[in-house]
């Protein structure tokens, strides 16, 4: 039996995705393996992640991750590019909806920010390597 937070973060299926809190799956193709580590082409950038199963290069995969999992960055190789399509703003929280891709909206959770971030704003984002799951298309 997986512990709760083996759950959270290792989703078996689409469904239990849905069931577990806020969930975002990012369609991404292998470029690269090495040791327990996966290169992931998606929306137009290289991501390292880390690996728990078996792929092959060339192989579409799913990256499973969770507003939390995701934060803003300058910018640079490995940043995911979208655009601010709403904000939630929740005192200590405030709640993005990115668009990546061609219609694609992914959540992002900031923590305590400084400033909040406007509709249509062009953002670059990281996701947290070692906190997302990488998953076999369903």
């Amino acid at each position: 039996m997986e512990s709760p937070q083996e759950l959270y973060r290792r989703l078996a299926t689409k469904f239990v995705a849905d069931f577990i809190g806020m969930t975002d799956l990012l369609k991404g193709e292998v470029k690269k393996i090495q040791v327990n580590r996966l290169s992931v082409s998606a929306y137009d950038t290289l991501i390292e992640l880390r690996a728990e199963d078996r792929f092959e290069i060339g192989e579409e995969v799913t990256i499973v991750t969770r507003p939390e999992m995701l934060k803003f960055s300058k910018g640079g190789p490995s940043s995911l590019r979208g655009t601010v399509r709403n904000v939630f703003f929740f005192g200590s929280l405030a709640r993005y909806e990115i668009q990546v891709g061609k219609k694609e909206l992914i959540t992002l959770d900031d923590s305590n920010p400084p400033n909040l971030m406007a509709k249509g704003s062009s953002v670059h984002m990281e996701i947290i390597p070692d906190s997302v799951h990488v998953q076999k298309v369903e």
